[in-house]
């Protein structure tokens, strides 16, 4: 406004076009992935026509239905949106009122002529709304000689001692003065190769242990990382943003997550679990067919063929996470539940079942029995 020497009783119009121009212009802020702050909100890409042609408080022509020349000359402050079908603009006439016109021009030729318009438009504009450093009386009662701009952008020139500023931290913490430490955080690409990204770990929420995945570090509200990663854990101030499998999140410091991950593994760093139930099985290529599950030896016996080969069995555990386990692996560790799941199924008659699965439910059968008798006989 002050290299234009736009009044200030405009301050609204400009104040509204530099808003739209910060909008619609790409920067490097970590937030906007590269595109504008428009693209980023409302997900395309913003149509700029309208601000390309003219500048803020340029000279032009516009038309004006009562005029002998049906035009006249005015001030451009910026684009009228909502306004009509097409492009239209907002325009200054010379007698300080903002009118909405869609035709306008460049003035293209500076003749004796045009400059004595834009003389008269100026002194008949000022004494209107007034100019770049005072506004019309009638409209300020207020109005005292300090500069307009330094009271509409706070703008104070004036030295500040330290012992006078006060510290507001990211939390709305007031008071004291920040250490240096507290302006010391990861750069952005530390993220990149965080070693806790893509962690999977039980924490608790709302009021229970979910099973969760590490997705990204946790940002200030400038974007940039919060905290920062130390060998000393204590000193690790970096906080986290957990996914868990309802589609909920939270937030969670290093400290928590590596507490939580440390007491569901072992000495070796492998975890355990249990199961819940079998939700599913899976046949591959490599599985023995039906037809081929018994082999004839030499005195002509029928013989099962022993296998596990080509047989998946999806476990649901009581974190609610889930994963393929190979049947060799799960025979060992829960056969009775396998036994149980193929029988239910119909696939007990597979060759991978066949040869083990009436052994393992008659041995159940045998233990529930007995126990069932030394139950009677104590009583």
């Amino acid at each position: 406004m002050r290299s234009t020497l736009t009044p200030i009783r405009l301050w609204d119009y400009c104040w509204e076009y530099t808003s739209s121009i910060y909008c619609l212009t790409a920067s490097n802020h970590i937030l906007l992935d590269g595109v504008t702050p428009h693209e980023k909100v409302m997900g395309y890409t913003p149509d700029i026509s309208e601000y390309i042609d003219y500048t803020w408080y340029q000279w032009v022509w516009y038309y004006e239905p009562k005029s002998d020349h049906r035009q006249e000359i005015g001030r451009w402050l910026g684009p009228a949106h909502s306004c009509g079908q097409g492009l239209a603009y907002h325009i200054l006439t010379e007698k300080g009122k903002v009118v909405t016109r869609s035709t306008v021009s460049n003035i293209v030729n500076e003749t004796d002529e045009v400059k004595k318009l834009k003389s008269e438009f100026t002194r008949s504009m000022e004494s209107y709304i007034g100019n770049n450093s005072k506004s019309t009386e009638d409209f300020c009662e207020d109005f005292n000689q300090e500069d307009p701009y330094c009271l509409i952008f706070d703008i104070d020139n004036d030295a500040v001692d330290d012992e006078d500023i006060e510290f507001i931290g990211y939390n709305n913490e007031v008071g004291g003065k920040p250490d240096v430490e507290d302006f010391l955080n990861d750069p952005p690409y530390a993220e990149s190769y965080d070693e806790h990204i893509g962690l999977h770990v039980s924490l608790p929420h709302n009021g229970e242990m979910v099973h969760g995945k590490v997705v990204e570090r946790e940002r200030n509200p400038d974007g940039s990382l919060k905290g920062r990663s130390n060998s000393n854990p204590i000193l690790d101030s970096r906080s986290y943003k957990v996914e868990f499998s309802d589609g909920t999140y939270g937030n969670y410091a290093t400290n928590t997550l590596i507490e939580n991950l440390y007491s569901q593994v072992d000495d070796e760093g492998r975890s355990s679990t249990l199961m819940s139930s079998i939700i599913g099985h899976r046949r591959e290529e490599n599985a023995v067919p039906l037809k081929d599950g018994f082999i004839i030896l030499k005195s002509g016996v029928r013989k099962r063929i022993i296998t596990t080969k080509g047989w998946l069995l999806n476990v649901e555990w009581v974190d609610g996470t889930s994963s393929w386990i190979p049947l060799s692996d799960l025979k060992e560790s829960n056969p009775i539940e396998v036994a149980e799941y193929a029988i239910a199924h119909g696939i007990s008659n597979e060759p991978a079942f066949a040869w083990w699965t009436p052994h393992v439910i008659k041995k159940r059968h045998r233990i529930i029995k007995s126990l069932h008798h030394r139950h009677l006989k104590k009583i």
